[in-house]
């Protein structure tokens, strides 16, 4: 009877405890990503950037290091290159596309992890390469270790929502031609008189 009464006593400080740890753990937000603009328009030919950034809540979701995918229509839009936030440096990684980078080890965080709002991961430089609408969506593939976030607990995911950003590539406005067309015509009026 008396080993029963210590098995009970010691599975409700088992349950007591495992409770009060998951709830810190659920306690951790997501990690929330989000482009500089979510909606752009450009010209054919135009070179544009767009920014990346993160939000983080609290030290737990500090960020040690991170990878992602970017996906849009090759068709539509050519990346031309992708510089890393000033925080950030860029690590070893088989990863073919090379988004991603490792803490520099300046941030607020414990080991130098970071953690805050508006923490720019980088900066993508796009040439729009044909006419159309596109999303620039961030992803990452299930089972690559290069991608995702790496931060200070090992035993929470570190979860993230994709940032996405409409783009599109239009050509000159067609009020350009109306105004050239009304400018001429004037200049006829003129002459006439």
């Amino acid at each position: 009877m008396k080993n029963v009464i210590f098995n009970s006593k010691v599975l409700k400080a088992c349950a007591l405890a495992g409770g009060l740890l998951m709830s810190t753990f659920s306690a951790q937000a997501d990690l929330v990503l989000s482009f500089g603009e979510s909606d752009v328009e450009v010209g054919l030919n135009d070179t544009f950037t767009l920014e990346l950034f993160v939000e983080t809540e609290a030290p737990v979701d500090s960020i040690i290091s991170w990878g992602l995918d970017l996906d849009f229509d090759n068709g539509i839009l050519a990346l031309n290159s992708f510089t890393l936030g000033s925080d950030f440096f860029a690590g070893f990684t088989l990863d073919g596309d090379m988004i991603g980078g490792v803490g520099n080890g300046a941030g607020a965080g414990p080991f130098g992890s970071i953690f805050g709002s508006n923490i720019l991961l980088g900066t993508f430089e796009f040439t729009a390469v044909g006419y159309g609408l596109t999303s620039a969506n961030t992803s990452s593939t299930f089972g690559d270790i290069f991608e995702g976030f790496t931060g200070l607990n090992p035993f929470v995911s570190s979860a993230f929502n994709s940032a996405s950003a409409n783009i599109s590539v239009v050509s000159a406005p067609a009020t350009v031609g109306l105004f050239a067309v009304t400018v001429l015509g004037l200049a006829g009026f003129r002459r006439k008189a």
